[in-house]
């Protein structure tokens, strides 16, 4: 018996990256093996000024391989924008939704990957690496900071996977209950995806791990200094200890603090790394997000989306 068509719409956050955006469109008309299905493409316009994004599909959206949409998406964050993608998905009673971020790539076979790890393992989310492609050759140091390590998985069920930037989910799942949304606490400061993905494992969902359904999310020259490497670790920290504090994890909170004082503590024994060019980077990263961690607790709100970047007492 023939297998019926799967409906699908690929959503796409996009903020003010219109030549990311066009990228990756173009590898999405390179998806091989998913012709039978019923694809949309569907853009979050983040910048309600720019509207860059709109722009760049109106531009290709006449001669796209599927039909393109673009809602501007008034409300700032990206909660916001992955929302306005999950009632898309919602209002078109599509199968299944896909989402890319707009830094990233999708290979030939990225699609046709997720599908068929959904089908394989009756998962509700499938999710795919996301690997570094530096715009510029990128030091050792830098490739060692432990800030662009692609997840290594074996293809199969995993209890839970971390991000959204690559993944594929289940519209009857997430309808079966009532369509929870990204929480609009994290739009500003990251970890929004993974807070989201927390939440749906306590509803039971299944999740599973295709590693031939790659991306690859592009790493421009800006973010090989090491301000912004240590910037980003610092957010990491202080995302990771909102996200506990907000679901009232005191267990993990207290485990995660712990490593994070202990790490600080020993800070003159890790300085002897700071004698090795290949690992310096990695322990200041290290600290930064111990740092990060600390700050969260004292009340600090770091804005990893925001031109204001630290705020007074966190949500």
């Amino acid at each position: 018996m023939p297998v019926p068509p799967k409906s699908i719409v690929i959503g796409i956050p996009s903020f003010r990256r219109p030549d990311g955006l066009r990228k990756l469109l173009a590898s999405l008309e390179l998806q091989q093996d998913v012709d039978d299905e019923r694809i949309e493409v569907f853009v979050a316009d983040n910048d309600p000024y720019g509207q860059e994004a709109q722009q760049v599909c109106q531009e290709l959206a006449p001669g796209f391989r599927w039909p393109v949409t673009c809602q501007i998406v008034d409300e700032p964050g990206i909660s916001a924008a992955r929302n306005a993608i999950l009632q898309r998905a919602r209002e078109t009673g599509v199968d299944f939704v896909a989402m890319l971020d707009d830094d990233e790539v999708a290979t030939p076979s990225w699609l046709s990957e997720l599908l068929r790890a959904e089908q394989q393992f009756a998962a509700d989310v499938v999710a795919g690496p996301v690997k570094p492609d530096f715009e510029h050759p990128a030091s050792r140091s830098m490739r060692n900071s432990g800030l662009f390590a692609a997840p290594d998985h074996c293809e199969g069920f995993l209890s839970i996977v971390r991000g959204a930037g690559n993944i594929l989910i289940s519209s009857s799942a997430l309808a079966a209950r009532g369509w929870p949304n990204f929480d609009p606490c994290f739009g500003l400061t990251g970890g929004e995806d993974h807070e989201f993905l927390l939440r749906v494992r306590e509803f039971g969902f299944r999740f599973a791990w295709a590693p031939r359904a790659e991306a690859f999310e592009v790493i421009h020259a800006s973010r090989l200094r090491r301000s912004w490497i240590l910037r980003r670790a610092f957010s990491l920290g202080h995302t990771d200890t909102r996200i506990r504090r907000h679901r009232g994890d005191t267990r993990g909170l207290l485990v995660s603090l712990t490593k994070a004082a202990a790490l600080l503590v020993s800070a003159p024994v890790g300085a002897l790394l700071l004698m090795l060019p290949s690992r310096r980077l990695w322990i200041l990263a290290k600290w930064c997000r111990s740092l990060g961690k600390i700050a969260a607790v004292m009340g600090f709100q770091w804005h990893e989306y925001a031109p204001v970047r630290i705020t007074g007492a966190a949500t």
